[in-house]
């Protein structure tokens, strides 16, 4: 029994039945038999949790490198960086759908494009919140913070009204919504949307929250684009009246 353990046989088990010393011998061969499957158990459990956050982490830098090549392939074209975040957002998270909010004139916040992992995305109607915090979209905009519901629809009627028409379409249950914030000026929203009761990780928050920096810098490379073209109209004018 012995040679079978030393072997790497540790499911022998060595039976003694002489009530003497080696009866206890067994046992204590047995019981480091026993201590050596729980310890290689750990180290295989340890080795894959490593791997799947080495495998998260790596999905991770590439998705944020895939949306930086989007962005500098598109610096006055904000719909593709928008949309890379949205799809890479429930990629990532493993999700059911996402959207991405800015601001209207009219005090509003609209879904200017989405994604969802069935069918294809329709932004309805329904898709246009107040610049307020009786929707989870809109008290991310006004409060400047990440919002975190685990369940959407137990806080629809006392806290989230607004919320209801795009959850009765959609069906989702747990909600992230992360702004996107600029010297501390909210210039939009991503949600990320779950059809089950399903609270996102800490990493997943973080995801997310890298990608609203990223969608940032979009709409800055945009703004500034405009910004530029306009500029050079006038200027463009004013050589014409020169």
């Amino acid at each position: 029994g012995a040679r079978h353990i030393g072997r790497g046989e540790l499911s022998q088990k060595i039976v003694v039945d002489t009530n003497d010393e080696l009866e206890d011998l067994a046992e204590q061969f047995n019981s480091m038999s026993a201590q050596l499957r729980a310890s290689y158990g750990e180290l295989e459990r340890k080795v894959e949790l490593r791997t799947a956050e080495l495998r998260a982490a790596l999905e991770f830098q590439t998705a944020t490198a895939d949306i930086l090549r989007v962005l500098s392939q598109s610096p006055s074209n904000l719909q593709p960086v928008l949309q890379a975040v949205a799809e890479r957002s429930v990629q990532l998270c493993r999700a059911h759908g996402s959207r991405v909010w800015l601001p209207a004139a009219d005090q509003t916040l609209r879904a200017m494009t989405g994604y969802q992992t069935e069918g294809s995305i329709e932004l309805g109607h329904d898709e246009e919140m107040p610049q307020s915090s009786e929707s989870v979209v809109g008290r991310a905009f006004v409060e400047r913070r990440t919002v975190h519901v685990d369940d959407v629809r137990q806080l629809l009627d006392s806290r989230y009204p607004a919320s209801r028409p795009g959850q009765s379409r959609l069906g989702f249950r747990t909600v992230l919504a992360v702004p996107m914030v600029r010297e501390g000026a909210s210039v939009g929203v991503i949600t990320v949307l779950r059809q089950d009761v399903q609270p996102f990780s800490a990493a997943e928050i973080r995801l997310v929250e890298t990608f609203a920096d990223q969608a940032v810098i979009a709409i800055l490379n945009a703004r500034m684009f405009r910004e530029i073209e306009d500029k050079s109209s006038q200027l463009e004018v004013a050589n014409r009246h020169k």
